[in-house]
């Protein structure tokens, strides 16, 4: 669970520094109050909780017995892909 859950960090991490943010934590705190940059933190905490959301009822499908366990490649292929306001 550990290295999907570092995977799946990484991948969020890495889709926020696409956009020239220095991780998640960053993008996400432009979010809660005024300022140019807020549509787009609002925009990313919303997809990025999606993919955790995602991630924990694959987890829970997995422990379900529902679903194959995934590798961590095809893991984080079935994230959302974010789509940045303009």
């Amino acid at each position: 669970l550990a290295s999907y859950t570092s995977a799946l960090d990484a991948h969020i991490d890495a889709t926020a520094k696409a956009d020239r943010w220095d991780n998640r934590i960053t993008c996400v705190m432009r979010a809660g109050y005024p300022n140019q940059w807020q549509a787009k933190g609002i925009a990313f905490g919303t997809w990025m909780d999606t993919c955790y959301a995602l991630a924990y009822q694959i987890m829970a499908d997995v422990q379900a017995g529902t679903r194959a366990l995934p590798t961590i490649q095809e893991f984080i292929s079935e994230m959302p892909v974010m789509e940045w306001p303009q």
